[in-house]
């Protein structure tokens, strides 16, 4: 990989010498929204690919516009509990994962995975929408609002990263160690749109910082890791960079050029109501590849700058594909090559069970014969899906006589 992205540099001839992969470069813009810069090492400023990272925030008790500071003007607010009935954006139902049958969450209306190149080949963005699946997330491990959001922008994000460089039959894990009160956050993607994760502490609910959800406080300092698997590779890829911000979407923008050498933007977005509910949620990745011109990256730059938030987007109806439009406005979009329906999963029990079955089987059959002996059942919970498997006697001596006598402890 380090090869294909030296490749790229030069090719580009030095004219993306803006983005530096030592660091991620922020600043306020007029609206008091952060402003990143990224792109892999060249010393000489030429050129800019912008990114306002618009992320969750949970807004209740504001009746006008008087009301909201001033950094919160032009952003779509989720209703208070004292909005009428009548004048509220409807709640999207929660959905739960199937016990039975597929081999993940039923893909639900609405939740869109698409992927598109540019006309002339120079970008190539994904935008997906994913509210069902946060929903499903956050209703599965009971997430306090911030961890809702820290965890549906990992989903997301980690699907988005699978999409963008995943070969079919790959895998992606991405997991996030701070020393934030969240704990660790893992999530892991395949190519088909599925995806699971979790969160160490989902409970936790760190203080607001300036009116929004503190999820890089949240997350805090520590290392994020990627790694990419295939069943054909002699051993998975592995990268490793410090957590920029926690805030995910800028720390996944950090990773592709520093581990992966791409120059890439990400934007990632989960709104929250007062309720602790999760009200709309989706992202994007642009890519900018070898043969991209100065013109087009100019006109990235402005698309990006006036992008509403990709919460925002979808709060307001826009599809993934309308998404993929807007950035691409005045660029063109050519072929769409990928369109998947992001599902949580796989959570199907004829998959998760054997897995858990396995796990026993390492205990050995003398641990196994006194939980059936003394308790009866073992309990079991896969911490990706929150789904609890109780494991009875009968089950528990069938598991523990079908281990070879190499493999007692």
């Amino acid at each position: 990989m380090a090869a294909i992205g030296q490749l790229r540099l030069n090719q580009l001839g030095g004219r993306l010498g803006a983005f530096r992969s030592e660091s991620l470069l922020s600043r306020k813009c007029q609206q008091g929204c952060l402003q990143a810069w990224l792109a892999p090492a060249r010393p000489t400023p030429r050129s800019k690919l912008s990114l306002r990272p618009h992320n969750s925030a949970l807004f209740s008790g504001i009746s006008s516009w008087a009301d909201r500071p001033q950094f919160l003007q032009g952003t779509r607010f989720a209703p208070s509990a004292a909005t009428p009935q009548s004048q509220r954006t409807p709640h999207h139902q929660v959905i739960r994962c199937s016990s039975s049958g597929g081999n993940g969450a039923e893909a639900p209306a609405g939740d869109m995975l698409v992927k598109a190149l540019s006309t002339a080949n120079e970008v190539s963005v994904i935008s997906m929408t994913g509210t069902r699946l946060v929903q499903e997330a956050a209703h599965r491990h009971k997430t306090s609002p911030t961890a809702s959001a820290a965890l549906g922008r990992t989903l997301m994000g980690t699907l988005l990263l699978c999409s963008a460089k995943g070969t079919k039959g790959e895998t992606l894990q991405v997991m996030f160690r701070g020393n934030g009160p969240l704990g660790q956050i893992t999530a892991v993607a395949d190519g088909t749109g599925q995806v699971r994760g979790f969160v160490g502490n989902p409970t936790a609910s760190p203080p607001w910082r300036n009116g929004k959800l503190d999820v890089g406080g949240a997350v805090g300092e520590g290392i994020l890791s990627v790694v990419r698997n295939h069943p054909t590779w002699p051993q998975p890829y592995t990268g490793i960079v410090k957590i920029h911000n926690g805030e995910i979407a800028e720390d996944l923008t950090y990773y592709l050029a520093e581990s992966e050498q791409s120059n890439s933007a990400v934007g990632l977005g989960v709104l929250v109501n007062n309720l602790g509910e999760v009200m709309a949620a989706g992202g994007w990745l642009l890519e900018v590849l070898p043969s991209c011109s100065e013109i087009t990256l100019q006109i990235l730059e402005q698309n990006l700058s006036n992008l509403p938030s990709a919460s925002t987007m979808v709060n307001d109806g826009w599809s993934a594909r309308r998404i993929v439009e807007t950035i691409l406005d005045g660029v063109g979009v050519g072929d769409w090559t990928e369109e998947v329906h992001p599902k949580f999963g796989p959570c199907d029990l004829e998959i998760i069970r054997p897995r858990m079955e396995r796990a026993l089987s390492s205990l050995g059959k003398k641990e196994l014969d006194e939980a059936r002996m003394q308790e009866g059942k073992l309990e079991v919970r896969c911490e990706f899906c929150n789904e609890l498997v109780i494991f009875g006697a009968d089950e528990l001596e069938r598991i523990g006589s079908s281990i070879e006598p190499s493999e007692v402890s």
